[in-house]
């Protein structure tokens, strides 16, 4: 199996995500936390999304990858309350910094 350019798939609960040689699968029931992170290139910035795990886990999406708009709007309808308005929210924020936009509500 050769090098895959970055993308995203989303299968039933599975999301995986294909960069290089690896692929990094989570279900959307083990997300536990969201986090954003801009990364200044030097032509331009990128956007990514990380998923973490309960068991800490992290699948990281950048914006660039293939199937990002699909995975964001999977999110926003999936997860409850996930900010609609991240990535205006990262734009006003310093790169290179990890932010939490989400977290699962915990337990009743």
């Amino acid at each position: 199996m050769g090098w895959l350019a970055p993308s995203i798939k989303i299968a039933g609960e599975n999301i995986t995500v294909t960069s290089g040689l690896s692929n990094n699968v989570i279900k959307v029931s083990e997300i536990e936390a969201v986090f954003s992170q801009q990364i200044g290139k030097v032509t331009y910035d990128e956007d990514f999304l990380i998923l973490r795990s309960q068991q800490g886990k992290e699948v990281t999406a950048g914006e660039l990858d293939v199937g990002f708009p699909e995975l964001e709007g999977f999110l926003k309808k999936e997860l409850a309350s996930f900010p609609l308005g991240w990535r205006a929210d990262l734009e006003t924020k310093p790169q290179g910094v990890r932010y939490q936009i989400w977290q699962k509500a915990a337990a009743v």
